[in-house]
């Protein structure tokens, strides 16, 4: 289900925080475990430019992808000596465009990203890269918040029977099982407006609540607990998030076409932006 992980990485100072978490990660899945660099390349070079200039710049950039590979070799070299399997890469173009193709190309099935604090109003100019990159990825994608996600505690899973939340389910239940987690269930019902008949809702929300129960029966082999409340998804679903303890929240999309790169839904969003906890965006159909 997780084979192969990739954590870019970019030599700030939340670096650490991504590769810590892909390496536990790797270690309690058996993964093969991808470092990614992505160079900027060198743009806008005046076409009056002096030789010598340019011959200084193109050095420049060399010097640096030489001593981008020493710093990946030594992190390479310390992961492997813990019994990881660890390769690494050097791109070099527009970051998001070069996660993506690379993830595609080595058909990864989770991109684990550090979160970048970013103002608001950054945030919604550009999006940060992890925003940009959970959007259009076609693997799933963990977006760590705060300290390397290496305990797992409790997961808190977004489920509306839907494919992409079963799928979602799925994943944080293999994660459970290897970290030793406890996994809350919540679906969030808001269909009580649009059913005219009150008898009819009454009978599906009782489905829905026999359901929860028979997925929690089913799994008895890792801890659970189901929550059903009522309201508008976006909301409730951050206000359980704030207002208990979680070390993950795993939320499902559907799969865009390769064409498509589009972006997340509006809840997958809303959770991204605002939960003080780590997100998994899990891809429908990505292992």
């Amino acid at each position: 289900m997780l084979d192969r992980i990739v954590v870019p990485i970019d030599f700030t100072e939340v670096s650490h925080i991504g590769i810590e978490t892909g390496k536990e990660i790797s270690r309690k899945f058996g993964s093969k475990l991808y470092l990614l660099y992505v160079l900027k390349p060198i743009r806008n070079i005046p076409s009056d430019i002096v030789r010598e200039e340019f011959d200084a710049l193109m050095s420049l950039q060399e010097k640096l992808k030489e001593q981008t590979k020493e710093t990946l070799e030594g992190y390479a070299s310390e992961i492997s000596s813990e019994g990881v399997d660890v390769e690494y890469s050097i791109l070099e173009g527009d970051e998001v465009e070069s996660i993506l193709d690379f993830s595609k190309e080595r058909r990864i099935e989770l991109i684990v990203m550090p979160s970048h604090k970013k103002t608001e109003v950054e945030l919604r100019a550009l999006g940060s890269v992890s925003l940009r990159v959970s959007s259009k990825a076609s693997s799933s994608v963990l977006v760590i918040k705060g300290k390397p996600l290496t305990e797992i505690s409790r997961i808190l899973v977004n489920y509306d029977f839907l494919p992409t939340s079963i799928k979602a389910f799925e994943k944080a239940l293999a994660i459970a099982k290897r970290f030793g987690s406890k996994i809350i269930l919540l679906h969030v019902d808001n269909e009580e407006h649009h059913t005219h008949l009150r008898s009819i809702y009454q009978k599906v929300l009782e489905k829905k609540k026999t359901l929860l129960e028979d997925i929690r029966n089913q799994y008895k082999d890792v801890e659970m607990d189901t929550l059903l409340i009522k309201g508008n998804p976006k909301e409730e679903v951050l206000k359980i998030i704030n207002q208990n303890s979680f070390d993950l929240v795993v939320i499902g999309r559907r799969n865009p076409t390769d064409k498509s790169r589009i972006f997340l839904g509006s809840l997958a969003l809303e959770v991204l932006r605002n939960s003080p906890v780590s997100v998994l965006v899990s891809r429908g159909d990505d292992g």
